[in-house]
């Protein structure tokens, strides 16, 4: 394959190895904290920065081999970047799902805290699935009818994934604006800083769906078009924007939510927020008055919970990989 159809820029080595020193930085960080807090649903975030520091540790192998580039560093990065944040957002939703058990907020939420993780988790998988069929076919391309039609692949599987974030950002806000109207007597009385959980919430996800939006513009206006032929804009709205993100989650470190768990929805009399605190004892809380019913562009709940059954799952899957096999034939026909 030809050294111009990887790149239409020379990467720069010096960009590439900051990026890596601080996605590096963020992972050790990560790990300490996650050690030494037991925070173990933080393991996907672990997860997602070590991909993101291969990606740009691959990514400086490239830029020292310019203009020869390799085919291998190249595919890697371009795997890795599309993976990385999918397995950062995972704790996002942990967080949110512990925030409302803590708060005892369930009754708040539009999707029952116990399955927000797996339904957005689950949108996730279906976007990553179409990214990652769009990019294969893009890395292994040999015209420019395979290129625009891996990009157009790669939309999709942005678009659906921005969909999903931005049906998350609203069972947040919905969350937020309710407990703040009819406040719980956990949440008056709990001692944790969850309303700065939720401010940096609301800035991450706002940060990742603006990148998610970069790169569906990126895609859209093709090779050619200067955000793909200029290196800065990627390293501002992509690089920069995931690392604000491990930067504030390592900043703002939830530690306090680590043995926070679906079982406390068990027991209404006690929920444990902190091995240092005592279980707080409390009443169950009074009824929210009648909501509106959610905007129409928005999943219903019944819809969601179908979603996640074993047996629609599989037909998911199946009919999802049953599509990239249609594409990849009619792309080699």
């Amino acid at each position: 394959m030809a050294a111009v159809e990887l790149y239409h820029y020379h990467p720069s080595f010096i960009l590439a190895l900051v990026a890596l020193g601080l996605f590096s930085a963020s992972t050790v960080v990560c790990l300490l904290q996650m050690i030494r807090c037991r925070t173990w649903f933080f393991i996907p975030f672990l997860l997602g920065c070590i991909v993101e520091a291969v990606g740009y540790a691959c990514r400086v192998v490239s830029a020292s081999e310019s203009p020869d580039w390799t085919f291998v560093p190249y595919a890697v990065q371009t795997f890795a970047f599309l993976l990385g944040p999918s397995l950062i957002t995972a704790s996002i939703y942990m967080i949110l799902s512990k925030i409302i058990i803590a708060l005892d907020a369930d009754i708040y939420s539009l999707v029952p805290v116990k399955v927000i993780p797996k339904v957005f988790i689950f949108g996730d998988a279906v976007a990553l699935a179409a990214q990652f069929t769009g990019a294969g076919i893009l890395i292994n391309a040999t015209s420019v009818s395979q290129q625009r039609t891996a990009q157009l692949i790669i939309i999709g599987g942005l678009a659906f994934q921005i969909y999903f974030f931005g049906f998350f950002t609203s069972v947040l806000h919905i969350v937020h604006s309710r407990i703040i109207d009819n406040p719980s007597r956990l949440s008056a009385n709990l001692t944790i800083p969850w309303k700065r959980w939720v401010i940096v919430l609301y800035i991450t996800c706002g940060l990742l769906i603006a990148r998610s939006v970069y790169r569906v513009v990126e895609y859209a206006t093709g090779p050619l078009d200067i955000l793909q032929a200029t290196e800065i804009y990627f390293y501002v709205f992509d690089a920069g924007f995931v690392f604000l993100v491990t930067l504030l989650l390592n900043i703002f470190h939830p530690r306090q939510l680590a043995t926070v768990s679906t079982d406390d929805l068990q027991d209404i009399e006690t929920v444990v927020v902190s091995p240092s605190k005592p279980p707080a004892q409390y009443q169950p809380p009074r009824t929210p008055p009648k909501y509106l019913q959610p905007p129409p562009y928005l999943p219903s709940i019944r819809l969601l919970c179908t979603i996640i059954n074993k047996e629609d799952l599989q037909r998911w899957l199946t009919i999802v990989h049953g599509l990239t096999e249609l594409t990849r034939a009619s792309i080699l026909l």
